[in-house]
């Protein structure tokens, strides 16, 4: 399955194999794409000190292990991406550096102004955006030459959601004071079920696991509408699989992911549309699949009962719009942002008492990092993404699109969608991850760009 589900890209190029020193590189990066579904918290101020299993168990140590790791054995593949493509290194390294630098200008200046520049959650931001570099351009080199590391990520990314739905089922049967430990009564803050009756699974954040749900969707969809074949039997396998993740979205009670799936769908149209006979007739055809799907999913989820929780929450009156008009006037009040501290400049636990409210919308994040310098510098960045998607569409063949590079593009799509309601892209490891391997994937699917002389100069 692994091999299939990606091949239709990667095959017209000869495999490459990595020699020893590049499987100590990539291991580690597979630790950490597969521990994407797993987020604790680590607690750097409680009275004890950080729990150590926890920061072993975050992706950022595995994936800075791993850049370390390639600047000994492999610098030339972490320091600068090996081809031109979709401006590759300009999204993956010259923007998110001017990123960087606008934001730590905005930190001096704020220091100057209001005596603060770095508070505890943005201390770690500009290394988490270095991190982010190097990573990427290191997911981007790994993916250019060798197909199989670049099926193993997106296997994966697609798979290991699995467990969410597992640790979903669970919570559904079993009490959920058996799965926080906690005692009854007591609001959860451990695995499974938080904020009431919300689905977190094995993340901190309802939102986490809810994301990594609505990526594998976006990946296995072109899967799923290229339609049923005998040659296909794994087709109902994923049909249960999309329906399971749909259900750990649902009861993770984030709005979000209805704007997430709407955006995915129409995109699924939009790479499939030719203005030609047989063109539409694709598009009203994947059309009619999709409709299908959402009907079976909502009838199955009403059935079940368990719309109940998203039902609720579209309900509620605690929706994100008043925070951005908080945030957009904030920008107008601060152009050049507010810089690392802003935390504690705008004091974000007392917006509502009680509530630590960030701007959750990845826009305005960087806006508050870097003022509006930081915000065109973001904006550039995905339409930089964008437009590569727009070309490649127009560049490659239709019947060349293939349901991996639709899935990355897919993928993509909807991972930024939720960055909106979210954090910040450049230090978020699916932003990273997936727009490397879209623009490799990219980059191999048009052969006009003389990939063959690049390869030969990183082996």
């Amino acid at each position: 399955m692994r091999a299939s589900f990606i091949s239709d890209t990667y095959g017209t190029i000869p495999k490459v194999k990595d020699r020893p020193a590049n499987a100590w590189v990539v291991i580690p990066l597979y630790i950490g794409t597969a521990l994407l579904v797993y987020h604790q918290r680590v607690g750097w101020q409680d009275e004890g000190g950080a729990d150590w299993l926890q920061v072993a168990l975050r992706p950022e140590s595995w994936f800075a292990f791993s850049v370390v790791l390639s600047l000994i054995v492999i610098p030339k593949w972490t320091l600068w991406p090996r081809a031109r493509f979709g401006g590759a290194r300009t999204v993956l390294f010259w923007a998110p550096l001017a990123a960087l630098m606008a934001a730590l200008l905005s930190t001096g200046l704020a220091d100057l102004r209001y005596t603060v520049a770095y508070d505890v959650f943005g201390a770690q931001v500009p290394v988490r955006m270095l991190l982010g570099i190097s990573f990427g351009i290191l997911v981007f080199n790994l993916a250019l030459i060798n197909s199989q590391f670049a099926a193993r990520m997106i296997v994966l990314l697609t798979w290991m959601p699995f467990v969410s739905i597992m640790l979903g089922i669970l919570s559904l049967i079993v009490p959920v004071t058996f799965i926080s430990g906690q005692a009854e009564g007591i609001p959860v803050e451990g695995w499974g079920l938080t904020y009431g009756a919300r689905f977190q699974g094995l993340t901190s954040n309802p939102n986490m696991a809810a994301t990594t749900s609505s990526i594998a969707v976006a990946l296995l969809l072109p899967r799923i509408l290229q339609g049923v074949s005998a040659r296909r039997p794994t087709w109902a396998f994923f049909i249960l699989y999309v329906l399971g993740l749909l259900a750990v979205m649902v009861l993770s009670g984030v709005r979000a992911m209805l704007v997430v799936l709407v955006v995915v769908g129409c995109v699924a149209l939009w790479l499939r549309f030719r203005l030609t006979a047989r063109g539409l007739m694709s598009v009203c055809f994947t059309a009619l699949k999709l409709v299908a799907l959402a009907v079976l999913a909502a009838f199955i989820l009403l059935q079940t009962g368990l719309a109940e929780v998203l039902a609720e929450r579209i309900g509620s009156d605690d929706g994100r719009l008043f925070l951005w008009q908080f945030y957009i006037n904030l920008l107008w009040e601060n152009p050049l942002g507010l810089g690392f501290g802003f935390e504690t400049i705008v004091d974000t636990e007392n917006i509502i008492p009680g509530q630590r409210l960030p701007p959750h919308n990845t826009l305005l994040q960087m806006a508050m990092y870097g003022g509006f310098v930081g915000l065109v510098v973001h904006l550039f960045v995905l339409g930089k993404v964008i437009h590569t998607i727009a070309w490649l569409r127009r560049a490659v063949h239709p019947a060349m699109l293939s349901n991996s590079l639709q899935a990355l593009i897919l993928g993509w799509c909807a991972l930024v969608v939720s960055l909106l309601f979210g954090g910040l892209i450049f230090i978020d490891h699916h932003f990273v991850i997936l727009t490397a391997l879209l623009l490799a994937a990219g980059a191999r699917a048009v052969p006009s760009l003389g990939l063959s002389r690049e390869r030969s100069s990183l082996i």
